[in-house]
């Protein structure tokens, strides 16, 4: 027992992060709110406007920008003086600004970082990039698990690849992800004492630690490839899962070196996704296939996510959370009804090619694909900022609330439904309308509708 509390001690530590941060590169650096003038003005330093002595910057101007200073003397975002006080827009709290600093550091300027002679401050804990090439790695790697990458992946699945296998991973994913949410939400373990960690993304600060979504989602969705291509197409397997296992590891080590959680917050993440999916692989075929070819499908489809969100846990506070597992079951809702459209309109029939199918990656097929991915993206981003937009504002105008004050999208009575439906029809729109436009422009995938 006391090799186990050792352990859990040691995986649970935020110092063992903050060293980590440390020898990536992450420093701590000289608040750039506290200047040299401090020590010049006998550590008083509110003598000057907003604390900051005018002769420390060219020409004697400076501005604050969520307890940042700029030396560039330029009007930036939103200009920060004296004492006002200003509402968080991720956040119940306000965020109180007195000479320049942030007194409550939850979340800053809608999660923007703002540098200041390399500098830069995300909460209390203000910090300089030394090595810049694992800066980019790992932030590439927490995308891995951001909404932004969700629609770029099943978009690219379903429009260049195999939508058969594309709404296996969408299933497992789905239900990973909702289980991960609602478990950190009854759990309610916090994330790493800041400091001494740094925390580099702060949208998801209010949200709790443990399990690691991020470290489920870094393991469901390469692990379920692996699984689903396995004997359907021709590759080698031991590159297949060499690709699975950096893919994993990259994310969960994007977690802790981006501050956001603590290593065992990232162990029970991936140990939790190998689980659920023990269970939910087995039935994937059979929940697959009555989804797209069940006459109640869409019924299931329209009312399911609903319910679940419904169901999700309370929060004892606002997060990010609740919207994105509403988004999560909105797209995974929307790609199934897409395909069970397109089945009972005649549109899909079975491959009659044997199995497995070799890889093309020929140049022409290669050009087609980009050409699919970079039309079907444009029109899709269009869509989804008028969605968004006209959503939100039909739910404001219908429930008498103001669009502009920015707690009205952490209601839950807007949130759920902006979140349901905008995303809902941006995944219809991916599996239904999408190829229907490739193939009117003449770059269709002619294997689309073979993939049942």
């Amino acid at each position: 027992m006391s090799v186990l509390r050792r352990v859990l001690s040691y995986t649970s530590d935020p110092e063992v992060v903050a060293r980590f941060q440390k020898a990536c590169g992450i420093i701590h650096a000289p608040d750039p709110v506290n200047l040299k003038d401090e020590n010049r003005h006998n550590g008083n330093i509110s003598q000057h406007p907003n604390g900051i002595s005018p002769d420390a910057f060219p020409g004697g101007k400076s501005s604050l920008v969520n307890g940042v200073c700029s030396n560039t003397g330029r009007k930036m975002d939103s200009e920060v003086v004296d004492t006002k006080s200003h509402t968080n827009q991720d956040s119940d709290s306000q965020v109180i600004h007195r000479n320049g600093v942030v007194k409550n550091h939850e979340i800053t300027d809608k999660g923007k970082k703002r540098a200041v002679n390399g500098v830069i401050r995300t909460g209390t804990v203000p910090f300089r990039i030394e090595n810049a090439l694992l800066y980019y790695v790992f932030s590439f790697g927490a995308q891995l698990g951001n909404a932004t990458f969700y629609m770029l992946f099943y978009s690219f699945s379903f429009w260049n690849f195999d939508s058969y296998v594309a709404r296996r991973i969408c299933l497992v994913w789905c239900i990973c992800m909702y289980f991960g949410q609602a478990t950190k939400d009854i759990v309610r373990l916090p994330r790493p004492k800041s400091p001494p960690v740094v925390r580099l993304e702060t949208r998801y600060e209010l949200e709790y630690g443990m399990p690691s979504t991020h470290a489920i989602v870094g393991t469901a969705i390469p692990l379920s490839m692996l699984i689903f291509t396995n004997g359907r197409y021709e590759y080698s397997m031991f590159i297949g899962l060499l690709v699975a296992v950096a893919w994993c590891i990259l994310v969960c080590l994007s977690r802790i070196y981006l501050g956001m959680h603590n290593i065992l917050d990232v162990i029970v993440g991936l140990f939790f996704a190998i689980v659920v999916m023990t269970f939910t692989v087995p039935f994937v075929d059979p929940v697959d296939k009555f989804l797209v070819t069940h006459p109640l499908s869409p019924l299931i489809l329209l009312s399911l996510p609903i319910i679940l969100s419904l169901l999700y846990p309370k929060l004892d506070k606002w997060s990010t959370a609740r919207g994105d597992t509403t988004l999560i079951l909105s797209i995974t809702g929307g790609l199934f009804l897409g395909s069970w459209i397109n089945y009972n309109q005649g549109f899909m029939s079975p491959n009659d090619a044997s199995l497995p199918f070799s890889l093309n990656f020929q140049y022409q097929a290669v050009l087609t694909a980009m050409m699919r991915l970079v039309s079907g993206v444009a029109v899709t981003l269009v869509l989804h900022h008028y969605m968004k937009n006209t959503v939100y504002a039909s739910l404001c105008f219908v429930l008498s609330m103001d669009p502009k004050d920015p707690k009205t999208k952490q209601k839950f009575i807007v949130e759920l439904p902006y979140k349901y439906l905008s995303y809902f029809m941006i995944a219809l729109n991916t599996v239904y309308t999408m190829p229907l436009m490739f193939y009117f422009i003449g770059i269709p995938r002619m294997s689309y509708y073979t993939e049942i």
